[in-house]
């Protein structure tokens, strides 16, 4: 009888311990599909050369540009713009002289909401991207080049778009850069910019300085409104300033003043996110922080040269520079290239964060190297389609899923940079790939004295 009752006992205790366990771990399981979604302490700060979250975990930045979808550029978009000609800024103004603001604001929100969906950023999740870099135009937030806000319902200013991709990434456990690619005035010669040969954001006297003021303006309102968002990475201040400068027009002097106006305005209003300083094309027309006393900041660099001297030229700038003591991301490279594994492993080896251009583009199939996905919608005619043409071929035939194809072999390189085990090795955690939260560490704490517990009563209850 004492034999029946121990086994009966042993049986409740395991049937206990069962449910017990299916609980608390059930818990765990739940709290880190929960903790997808970027919270306060995961809110990233530099420390010396590398990047941290809250909790102290290195993350190396890992992903892609969103390229295209806020600022249209001819040769990777369904538009009949030529390229390096043909800038978003010549879009707008044709569709504004043709349909009216309030016919252009409706093409473009046609084409913004098919181009990325929500879909695509499921996809982006799911192949363990941590990062995108979202290049935007000072139009997504002004109407006009006298920096006249767009306002919303609440006669707020209307930053929806960008609300948009960040709370939609935040849920994935995918931080976002925030990429001022097109700044009033325009910060370069090139169309990449919105406007080919017509930077003006340096040029002397008034001009030059009612764009310098705006961008300034765009900034701080942008920095409030993001300030203590922990799904923002970091606020990339100028994309690819000057680029296309002959040697007297470009000074690297003018662009550090500018950056130091703009990192000054931003701390007053946001002392916590990083900020981001890019140099063309090398570290050297970037200065010390040092010399500004700049801190909580990160330099980038864009890669568009292919071949194994030209990465290991990168590296080595680096190298020179080491003693600055700031982390380094390559804000822009083609990722499918007949070298690609060798520059994802050289990047990953120098400590390098980095983000490949681009997630999509049209005029293409899917094996070009530039995009993870590629396709060839229906190109419009901005000066002979109608407005209900355009409409439809900025509709649901943008969407990834309507007509583009997979790069896989691209993809099938980018999964294995991706994997956490790979970056582990590396020495970088990410703190969304795999790392417990404080929370699931306690639940599992919790897990273990129960069964320590439970296991101890069934030892006394056999002696």
């Amino acid at each position: 009888m004492k034999v029946f009752n121990k086994t009966i006992s042993i049986g409740c205790i395991i049937g206990i311990l069962a449910a017990a366990l299916s609980v608390l771990c059930g818990a765990v399981s739940v709290r880190s599909s929960n903790s997808a979604k970027l919270k306060k302490n995961s809110i990233l700060k530099t420390n010396g050369s590398a990047i941290e979250n809250g909790f102290g975990q290195k993350v190396a930045l890992r992903g892609v540009n969103l390229g295209g979808w806020l600022l249209q550029e001819s040769w990777m978009t369904p538009v009949d713009g030529e390229d390096k000609i043909w800038g978003y800024y010549d879009t707008l103004r044709i569709l504004t002289e043709r349909f009216g603001e309030e016919g252009c604001k409706k093409l473009i929100e046609s084409y913004e909401e098919n181009w990325i969906t929500a879909s695509d950023l499921d996809y982006l999740a799911a192949l363990g991207v941590n990062c995108v870099r979202v290049p935007f135009c000072y139009r997504n937030l002004h109407i006009d080049d006298n920096g006249t806000w767009k306002k919303n319902a609440e006669n707020e200013i209307d930053f929806s778009r960008l609300d948009y991709i960040v709370e939609e990434c935040s849920k994935r456990g995918i931080y976002v850069i925030l990429d001022l690619h097109g700044a009033p005035g325009f910060q370069s010669d090139d169309h990449s910019t919105g406007k080919s040969d017509s930077s003006k954001l340096f040029s002397i006297g008034k001009e030059g300085s009612k764009y310098r003021d705006l961008t300034v303006e765009l900034w701080v309102e942008t920095a409030k409104h993001f300030n203590g968002n922990p799904a923002v990475a970091a606020y990339d201040l100028l994309n690819e300033p000057m680029n296309g400068f002959n040697t007297i027009k470009k000074c690297d002097l003018a662009l550090w003043q500018l950056y130091d106006r703009i990192y000054r305005a931003i701390r007053e209003v946001d002392k916590e996110h990083i900020i981001i300083f890019e140099g063309v094309w090398e570290l050297g027309n970037l200065p010390s922080p040092a010399k500004y006393g700049w801190q909580n900041v990160i330099y980038s660099l864009h890669n568009y040269n292919y071949k194994k001297e030209e990465i290991e030229n990168k590296i080595k700038d680096a190298q020179r520079h080491s003693f600055w003591n700031v982390p380094i991301l390559i804000g822009e490279f083609q990722g499918g290239t007949d070298i690609a594994e060798y520059v994802f492993d050289s990047y990953d080896n120098a400590g390098f964060s980095w983000l490949t251009w681009s997630y999509k583009g049209a005029k293409c199939e899917g094996t070009s190297g530039w995009f993870l996905f590629g396709g060839s919608p229906e190109i419009v005619n901005l000066n002979e389609d109608s407005f209900e043409e355009i409409l439809r071929k900025w509709g649901n035939a943008l969407q990834t899923q309507s007509g583009f194809s997979e790069n896989k072999d691209l993809t099938s390189k980018l999964v294995k940079y991706l994997n956490c085990d790979v970056q582990a090795q590396k020495s970088t955690a990410i703190s969304h790939c795999g790392a417990l939260t404080l929370s699931s560490i306690h639940t599992v704490l919790s897990c273990i004295s129960y069964l320590t517990a439970i296991l101890t009563t069934i030892f006394m209850l056999y002696c």
